[in-house]
């Protein structure tokens, strides 16, 4: 994970390490699981692409394959 992400978290508390934590499992979840879900449980079907959230806020040019309610959460987020 990003370490300004977990930074900012773990500063907030409480409340902040425990995000931090449930980010890392659902994270580990994911990467084990190999499978095309996006993190929210619906079927890819918006295939590979950069998120527009972790592209503007962290310049990450990575791919991930959210589903394309989650992609336009994430650039609501923005």
């Amino acid at each position: 994970m990003k370490t300004a992400y977990v930074e900012y978290w773990l500063g907030k508390g409480e409340y902040g390490a425990e995000r931090v934590r449930r980010a890392t499992l659902r994270k580990q979840r994911r990467k084990l699981s190999g499978n095309r879900l996006c993190k929210c449980g619906n079927v890819n079907s918006y295939g590979k692409h950069t998120c527009p959230f972790a592209e503007e806020m962290y310049e990450d040019q990575g791919l991930c394959n959210c589903c394309s309610e989650c992609t336009h959460n994430c650039a609501m987020d923005i």
